[in-house]
């Protein structure tokens, strides 16, 4: 009888998921239902680094996919949107995308944004909510060591 990854227990493919490298675990997922259930909150509980404001949008969009609990997976969460000047400014629109999804990774422990972010209420006031962010990195402020 050929094997079937369906047959495997799923505490076996938990622990194949958490060895796979990045895009082979997302690979993994889109394969079928049972593989995607198992395997998203592995995913979304690695480094998540969001550089363009689309990115922003996709990521968002990616976890209103999951369950409700998809949200309370996400552990680290860089958002460096490098595309945007440290004098530039975001839209609206992803301002507001950007604070929805703070507002919603409720089990976050560190995250990595801009400083000149801060000047949007919205973002300042998700931050603010963040009980159990154990790790705040500002990527645009040199670091001094001592």
């Amino acid at each position: 009888m050929k094997p079937s990854l369906i047959v495997l227990n799923e505490d076996i493919i938990h622990l194949i998921a958490r060895f796979l490298p990045g895009r082979d675990l997302l690979s993994m997922l889109l394969t079928c239902g049972t593989l995607f259930r198992v395997g998203f909150p592995i995913l979304l509980q690695r480094d998540i680094t969001i550089r363009t404001p689309p990115a922003l949008q996709s990521f968002r969009a990616f976890l209103n996919l999951g369950s409700p609990y998809s949200w309370q997976a996400v552990r680290n969460l860089y958002i460096t949107l490098s595309d945007i000047a440290p004098s530039g400014d975001l839209r609206q629109e992803h301002v507001d995308a950007m604070a929805d999804v703070l507002n919603r990774v409720s089990n976050l422990q560190s995250l990595g944004i801009r400083a000149h972010l801060l000047r949007h209420g919205e973002i300042v006031l998700a931050l603010k909510s963040m009980r159990n962010l154990h790790r705040l990195i500002f990527h645009d402020i040199l670091s001094i060591d001592h």
